[in-house]
């Protein structure tokens, strides 16, 4: 299985703090898969579909 977001945020707890201000900034619905611990974010104007999270760098 691959290593999962939640997995590398708990490794470092600045990791941790960024994830979840990054989740807010979001303002979306978020699901976390209790068997694989992945992060699934909800669609902009869906009530059923989710994105999984993935983390993108900011290009300036």
């Amino acid at each position: 299985m691959p290593e999962s977001i939640l997995e590398d945020a708990v490794a470092s707890t600045d990791a941790a703090a960024e994830l979840i201000d990054r989740i807010d900034a979001a303002s979306r619905h978020v699901l976390l898969c209790p068997k694989c611990a992945r992060l699934w974010l909800q669609c902009e104007g869906q009530s059923v579909n989710y994105w999984q999270y993935e983390r993108v760098e900011d290009v300036t």
